[in-house]
């Protein structure tokens, strides 16, 4: 997905792939370890990690107008 993301320009290419795929699997442990601690409900922790996610990757502003707009 990463790769594609690249390719079709959608995602920055400037960060190693390696050091992107550790960032996002500890991303999504730590929303989980939130939410398992009642720091965050399950759809904050959802919406953090995604932003998190798409921003780490360098694609993220319309993702968050379409959350502010729920």
């Amino acid at each position: 997905m990463i790769e594609r993301g690249r390719q079709t320009g959608e995602f920055d290419d400037r960060l190693p792939l390696g050091w992107l795929v550790t960032a996002i699997v500890k991303l999504a442990h730590s929303a989980s370890e939130e939410q398992q601690a009642g720091r965050m409900s399950s759809q904050e922790a959802e919406h953090a990690l995604r932003t998190s996610v798409l921003r780490l990757l360098g694609a993220a502003r319309e993702e968050d107008d379409a959350y502010r707009s729920r």
